[in-house]
This record gives structure tokens, C-alpha cells and sequence, in this order.
């Protein structure tokens, strides 16, 4: 997050605010984009929960290249169904 964001349980301004995230709060993208009371929304698995945020104040996380790796394989693997 670039600045503080609210999560809300869906993709809309009038939607019930689960939590506030701090700034440089981390999470996992897990569905969107939708589009919403004039912006564009992500579904975000976060420490505060699950729920919905702006584009506007997201960013990507920085992520060691090893990380990135070893998920691309677990990735494959389901595909191919383990076998690599």
C-alpha cells in the first residue's frame, strides 16, 4: 500500500469497511479486477483479511527472484500434475 487503504467487504465506496491497512501493509492478490463506484478494485488476502481495495493505492511488493522461482515451479507442478 502506498498510503492507508480501506478493505471493504465488496467493490464499491458504500461497501462495509473490514479494516484500514497501513501504509507498506503486504498482501495477496486473489481476485479483480472489478470495476466500482468509479474505480478499479483487487480482492486482497491481507493480514487484516479478506476483502477489497482501490488500485489507486496499491503497488507491487518487491519479491526476491528466488521466491518467484520456486513459485512458477509449485505452479507447473500442479499443472502437469507434479511432474516436472
Amino acid at each position: 500500500m502506498t498510503e492507508s487503504t480501506n478493505l471493504r467487504s465488496s467493490a464499491s465506496t458504500m461497501a462495509l469497511v473490514i479494516a484500514t491497512m497501513p501504509a507498506g501493509t503486504t498482501g495477496t492478490i486473489v481476485a479483480g479486477p472489478l470495476s466500482g463506484s468509479g474505480y478499479i478494485w483487487w480482492q486482497l488476502q491481507a493480514p487484516f483479511g479478506t476483502g477489497w481495495a482501490v488500485e489507486n493505492w496499491l503497488e507491487p511488493a518487491a519479491m526476491d527472484p528466488g521466491d518467484l522461482v520456486a513459485q512458477l515451479i509449485e505452479r507447473l507442478k500442479a499443472i502437469l500434475g507434479g511432474v516436472l
